[in-house]
């Protein structure tokens, strides 16, 4: 019996040993033919029941990613393969359709899916898609909600909507395609169970970056430029042209200029964009938005922006050499040196915290991949921390300097150490595939002031065009877009100049109420409150519900002032209202805010909107405080000398009561009206116009006559 139960129990473990290991596909970065002929050739092959499906991309070819999906539903139907979606951050474009065909959804605690066509070339008719979409689809409780999903996916004309059940319903104004992200869809009732990155790898053995074999090596250089780049072979040809130049750091103007300048190359169907880099970076909020610009100048509109590195790219400008598609070197160049830093206390520069170092590090990581450069070459710009080394051909990340091969036949190639920002020269950018070529010596004339003033100059005079593949486009000619109100714009929007409009309009508001008629504190107060809307509208059209909230706080106010007696809940919400669509309008991108209570959880957007906000309150403070200092030293002056309080006796007439009849001083009262700051008191059974020194009493408050000017009551809380 014993031998027996022994006998069981290892051939029990042997089955667990033979425990099939599921197939696990990964779809990261750009998914170009090579990618997806290896998937196919991978499931062409699988005989198995488990296929993993790991998602984080943005971009794919159409035709092939369909090819895939069809493949993998075909064995799901005919097989029974049960198919697990791993979604980590981003299912977005082409690769949006592979989480429709889930029976286990996984994901990361934050992610986003949807917007199918989104980098889509060659696209198929949009009906058709939606068709071959719908029929993969499995026959599930959700599946009508996910077929409504994957039809607003797919056709920005349509919202979804839930009013009893969920349909769909005409969209109130253009927009994308519908993007979903993981707390939306838990809404909806889908079961998805969270699962961090490395608990993935734990639980599946899969490196987070996988090369193809070898017989699926990516196409030559120059036929990625070719099938990116599409030129006119006989007529003219324009191609954008953007600077950051090393006397301007990037910025909030900088943002204006490549947001305004993409918009008119888009107009004028540029072959491609050229983005000229020699800069020692900048701000890192303004360089975000540009990388997304950039980003979806090629993905969404399928106009490629190359990147020449003319000496310089630090800091932000190697975040935007990141964004850029193709990479090109002078033999000069130099990239890298992120680290994020902060003014510190004593107005030196400091490198930022741990928690703001992560965040910018998985950003790099993230555009790294997004054209399928190495993250961890990216991420060793940002964090001094991090040890790379070359082992076997392998670029891989080590956490101690004891684990670095030094000595032997295979020793490792120490690419950065602790302690050392990664900055690498233009040989290095090539040896490790960030750029994608060094472009050679060759005399170019530099372009003149007056051609950057005019805004076109031949292609020839560019660097660029010494390379083989762009010397033999006919005909080229460099546009730059410029215009002066960008400067203008960008100075509106920098956060010292927003918080002192902030102050502006709050200090103006106050003085013109505590004074009579309408005079210059009102006019101030109006302009800031114009340029401040107008600094929105210029970046981008300010939220309707910002206007609504405005406009709203403004018609209570006026409704608290001139209508219903006394200052009490209304006027309460309309300066919160006011305050309210203020604050959200002029912090950047509060729709893009990941708060949690976790700091480490936190995303850029997030920092940078808490860092907006402490502007916001500052300034908020101190017009409190400047209030408070007008109303005990200014506004009683203001106040004596208005045309409209009498001071003294008046010979000929008389303009209100004698002043023996009046009370004495050290008489109490009580408020029978509000008095802001004139109004009405009541002494017993007599009431009397009175006046405070410049602050507001509510009605029924306690006051006290603090003196007599002329024939004017003055009072003051008791």
């Amino acid at each position: 019996m014993r031998k027996l139960f022994i006998s069981l129990i290892f051939l029990l473990f042997c089955g667990l040993c033979r425990a099939e290991v599921p197939l696990v596909l990964n779809f990261e970065g750009h998914q170009n033919a090579q990618n997806l002929q290896y998937a196919k050739d991978q499931l062409d092959a699988f005989k198995g029941s488990e296929i993993v499906l790991r998602v984080d991309c943005w971009t794919a070819e159409l035709q092939p990613l369909l090819e895939v999906a069809q493949q993998i539903h075909s064995l799901k139907v005919t097989k029974k393969v049960k198919i697990t979606v791993y979604i980590e951050n981003r299912a977005i474009g082409p690769v949006a359709i592979l989480p429709f065909l889930a029976d286990v959804w996984l994901g990361t605690d934050v992610f986003v899916w949807g917007d199918i066509l989104y980098g889509a070339h060659n696209q198929l008719p949009q009906n058709q898609l939606v068709s071959m979409v719908l029929d993969m689809i499995p026959h599930e409780p959700n599946a009508p909600l996910l077929k409504l999903m994957a039809i607003a996916m797919i056709d920005p004309s349509v919202d979804l909507k839930y009013d009893q059940k969920w349909e769909l319903v005409g969209a109130d104004h253009l927009k994308e395609a519908t993007v979903f992200n993981s707390s939306q869809l838990s809404e909806m009732g889908f079961m998805i169970e969270t699962m961090s990155p490395p608990a993935f790898v734990a639980k599946y053995g899969v490196n987070a970056v996988d090369r193809l074999p070898a017989e699926y090596a990516s196409p030559s250089l120059d036929e990625c430029l070719a099938s990116a780049i599409h030129y006119h072979p006989s007529g003219s040809n324009y191609i954008g042209y953007l600077r950051m130049p090393r006397d301007r750091p990037i910025d909030q103007s900088t943002y204006l200029q490549v947001k305004f300048a993409l918009e008119e190359y888009r107009k004028r169907n540029v072959c491609f964009v050229i983005l000229r880099l020699n800069t020692p970076g900048g701000e890192v909020f303004p360089a975000m938005k540009i990388a997304e610009l950039l980003q979806e100048m090629d993905a969404r509109y399928h106009i490629p922006v190359v990147a020449v590195i003319n000496n310089w790219a630090l800091s932000a400008g190697a975040m935007l050499a990141y964004s850029c598609r193709f990479i090109a070197t002078s033999n000069t160049g130099l990239m890298g040196a992120a680290e994020p830093v902060i003014t510190g206390s004593e107005g030196k520069m400091e490198t930022a915290s741990e928690k703001i170092i992560s965040a910018l590090r998985a950003e790099f990581g993230s555009l790294a991949k997004f054209y399928g450069r190495n993250p961890l070459i990216a991420e060793a710009m940002v964090d001094k921390e991090i040890i790379l080394v070359k082992r076997n051909g392998e670029i891989i990340e080590l956490q101690n300097e004891s684990d670095i091969r030094s000595e032997g036949a295979n020793a490792d190639e120490l690419i950065t150490p602790r302690g050392k920002l990664l900055t690498l020269d233009a040989e290095q950018l090539v040896q490790f595939g960030v750029a994608d070529f060094m472009l050679p010596i060759a005399a170019t004339l530099d372009v003149t002031k007056l051609e950057l003033e005019v805004g076109e100059w031949p292609g020839a005079q560019s660097q660029l065009f010494t390379y083989p593949f762009f010397a033999k486009i006919p005909y080229p000619t460099l546009i730059y877009y410029q215009n002066w109100k960008i400067d203008f714009f960008a100075f509106l929007t920098h956060p010292i100049v927003a918080s002192l409009l902030m102050m502006g309009l709050i200090i103006g508001f106050y003085m013109e109420m505590s004074s009579p008629g309408f005079g210059l504190p009102g006019i101030i107060a109006v302009i800031c409150l114009g340029l401040i809307l107008l600094s929105n509208f210029a970046v981008e059209a300010i939220n309707w519900l910002e206007i609504v909230l405005i406009a709203g706080g403004v018609l209570l106010l006026l409704a608290e002032i001139f209508v219903l007696p006394g200052f009490g809940v209304i006027g309460v919400a309309g300066i919160a209202m006011i305050l309210f669509g203020l604050f959200t309008s002029l912090v950047p991108h509060f729709e893009a805010l990941h708060f949690s209570w976790n700091l480490n959880q936190w995303n850029l957007p997030t920092f940078e909107f808490f860092d907006r906000l402490a502007y916001q309150i500052g300034a908020l403070v101190l017009s409190l405080l400047v209030i408070a200092l007008l109303a005990r030293f200014v506004t009683p002056r203001l106040l004596n000398k208005s045309k409209m309080i009498l001071h003294g006796d008046q010979e000929g007439s008389v303009a209100g009561p004698e002043p023996k009849t009046l009370p004495p001083v050290g008489t109490e009262a009580e408020a029978f009206t509000s008095l802001r700051p004139g109004g009405k008191i009541r002494i017993e059974h007599q009431l009397y116009d009175a006046l405070t020194e410049g602050n507001y009493i509510e009605r029924g408050e306690k006051v006290i006559v603090s003196k007599i000017q002329g024939s004017a009551i003055i009072v003051a809380k008791k």
